[in-house]
């Protein structure tokens, strides 16, 4: 049994060390502390809770999904009056007392909530690296690249369908909200 442990953690450990060579460490400045929302207060979390047991039980087949959608209607439109009303509030006490709302302004600011899905950004590679990169790959024996026109007109013929095929896989997409 200590065998398997022992194994198990020095997987364990060579795993971690080569994702956090490969992808590096996020830092998170959170310190653990819950970043809500300034306008979420007890009556949005009441509200919410009503669209989730509406939700659950249409799922059930308790209710129809009209009758879902009239209470998932209401609760939006709740929870958006209560949104506008909270920014109303808080720029026209900005408005009157423009110096005090400062720090409060600021501490939002500071605190505003940080994305931890965060995409990893990556270099693209151009078609000519693609391209220096097979050709070095593809050196003959001796270090010397062929030089038969015939041979390189196909190499390039056949090289050209690979390099737009993989440019395309690699190239980094755009996801909903980007």
């Amino acid at each position: 049994m200590d065998d398997v442990k022992t194994s198990w953690q020095k997987i364990r450990t060579n795993i971690m060390g080569a994702a956090e060579e490969a992808l590096g460490k996020r830092k998170s400045s959170s310190n653990g502390r819950r970043n809500n929302t300034p306008w979420f207060r007890k009556e949005v979390r009441t509200l919410a809770e009503k669209k989730r047991y509406a939700y659950l039980q249409y799922r059930s087949k308790t209710i129809t999904y009209r009758e879902y959608k009239e209470v998932r209607n209401r609760v939006n439109e709740a929870i958006r009056q209560i949104k506008r009303d909270f920014w109303e509030k808080f720029s026209a006490d900005m408005e009157y007392d423009l110096y005090g709302a400062q720090k409060r302004v600021w501490n939002m600011l500071r605190n505003r909530r940080k994305h931890v899905n965060e995409l990893v950004q990556t270099t693209r590679i151009t078609t000519d690296e693609w391209e220096k990169h097979f050709m070095e790959l593809y050196k003959d024996d001796t270090g010397r690249e062929e030089t038969d026109n015939a041979c390189e007109e196909e190499e390039e013929e056949a090289r050209t369908p690979l390099l737009t095929r993989m440019t395309t896989l690699l190239t980094p997409k755009k996801y909903k909200g980007q």
